[in-house]
């Protein structure tokens, strides 16, 4: 089964269905069999099907602490708030290491109230034994996750003092001071540990990235691929960064090899179709993309890349199109939803766009760009409601520019329309000291698509299995 779990992280999810269907003719009862059996539905964006597939493994293996964490994390993804903090609380109970690196910034907000009691119990075990090292690296991964990013440097204090330091200490903390924007610090904390393993190889490179020293990065990529020239995962990130400095055949030829030694990587068929895009061969960029989905209908950041090139050609009608059939592959997906929403509110559907956004907010009650669509429905039939509400609830710090913008647009509008003149002036003014106002258009993603902006930085994983099958930061795979 480790082949299958191979596929899965390679994105090649009908050949690892083809060997799970095979071993399952001879063995149909393995629990083994029916986690990867729920991990690849809920790859292929079949997430009720998945979590039902949990359900059944679950009565049978209860204490299974990664089909709790996956349950957790599709019924996060279904909306069910409550539900899912209860599965990941199952799944720390049962395996409390998960906690350093399972979860996305997303799932940290539901778990909120659970992490000082989380917090606690490595606090108790160093209390017991000061030389935990475990935990004090649990606490640490915790602080981090939590953007306590100085409270974790402090916590790992013990650890970096050591005369040979311990390694998971000195990765948490270079990503730590890297996250804090130290990229220098962070380079030299890993640059002075003797005979440096790869993986501080990696992270090196990618803090680079971070900090947009490509030259530097891709210096340290050739590195790297001359000791390691079939490192499938470095060819991948160097492709985007020579993207990222517009060596656009350079690009090319990086994201070919990647693509030679992990067919059909997502990422790598990405930053090759970016590249063809900006070479002025829309249409040739536009098929890679198509093509890939075809075998991948279920690639989020594919889709949103595919309705990033047809907006960016005002080709609306196709990008409608390719909407309802990414909703039609992954009719779970919020993002999918709320991208034809805004695309529909565009072409002046407004009906249909409302609709659809609801759509998106009863699979993910937060979607902001869903949010704004309802929102801007409410006020053409003049009655502010609940989604407007909600809409002045959300923190600005949680937004993009641009949906920054649109939603001090909607709330001013609001005031306005209510008569709270004075709050309406107050909304005007934080409006106007920020961007200019972006259309509907604005909340699809072609901006921060074709502008390429640095990979997310990879999260020291106390369990790279973990990572690896399901996706997690740091793993090179696609999130659930």
């Amino acid at each position: 089964m480790d082949d299958i779990e191979q596929l899965i992280a390679g994105d090649q999810l009908e050949p690892a269905r083809a060997q799970l269907d095979a071993i399952r003719q001879r063995q149909p009862r393995l629990p083994r069999l029916a986690f990867l059996d729920a991990v690849l539905a809920a790859r292929e964006g079949r997430f009720r099907e998945a979590s039902a597939l949990l359900v059944e493994l679950l009565a049978d293996v209860p204490d299974h602490a990664l089909a709790q964490l996956l349950q957790g994390r599709l019924q996060h993804r279904l909306g069910q708030r409550e539900a899912a903090a209860r599965r990941f609380d199952d799944a720390l109970t049962l395996d409390p290491r998960l906690a350093a690196g399972a979860f996305t910034p997303t799932e940290i907000a539901v778990l909120d109230a659970d992490m000082p009691a989380l917090a606690r119990r490595y606090r108790d075990a160093l209390a017991a034994d000061v030389e935990d090292i475990e935990a004090r690296l649990g606490l640490a991964g915790l602080l981090l996750r939590q953007q306590q990013y100085s409270v974790c440097l402090f916590e790992l204090e013990p650890l970096l003092s050591k005369a040979r330091p311990v390694t998971g200490a000195v990765q948490l903390a270079a990503v730590a001071e890297m996250l804090q924007g130290q990229h220098a610090q962070a380079l030299d904390r890993l640059q002075a540990v003797e005979e440096p393993p790869l993986a501080f190889a990696l992270l090196r490179l990618q803090i680079l990235f971070w900090a947009r020293r490509l030259r530097d990065a891709d210096a340290v990529a050739e590195e790297i691929l001359q000791e390691h020239p079939d490192l499938g995962q470095v060819w991948v990130l160097r492709g985007e960064i020579l993207l990222a400095g517009s060596a656009l055949m350079r690009t090319v030829e990086a994201a070919q090899e990647a693509l030679r030694l992990c067919p059909e990587h997502a990422r790598a068929v990405r930053a090759l179709a970016l590249a063809t895009m900006r070479m002025g061969e829309t249409n040739a960029a536009e098929s890679l993309v198509r093509q890939h989905l075809q075998r991948h209908p279920h690639d989020a950041v594919s889709w949103r890349m595919l309705l990033a090139f047809l907006t960016h050609q005002q080709n609306h009608e196709a990008a409608i199109a390719a909407a309802r059939q990414w909703i039609e592959a992954s009719p779970d997906e919020a993002d999918a939803h709320a991208d034809l929403s805004a695309l529909l509110e565009h072409e002046g559907d407004l009906d249909a766009a409302m609709q659809t956004a609801r759509a998106a907010l009863r699979l993910r009650s937060d979607h902001i760009n869903a949010l704004l669509v309802a929102a801007r429905a409410e006020l053409r039939i003049g009655r502010p409601g609940p989604v407007l509400g909600k809409l002045d609830r959300v923190s600005p710090s949680e937004l993009e520019p641009g949906q920054r913008e649109a939603r001090l647009v909607l709330l001013a509008r609001s005031a306005d329309a209510q008569g709270q003149y004075e709050q309406a002036v107050q909304r005007w003014r934080e409006r106007h000291s920020q961007t200019p106002y972006l259309s509907p258009t604005a909340l699809l993603p072609k901006a921060a698509t074709l502008n390429m902006p640095p990979a997310a930085p990879p999260l020291p994983q106390h369990s790279d299995r973990v990572a690896f099958l399901l996706g997690l930061p740091g793993s090179g795979v696609q999130h659930l």
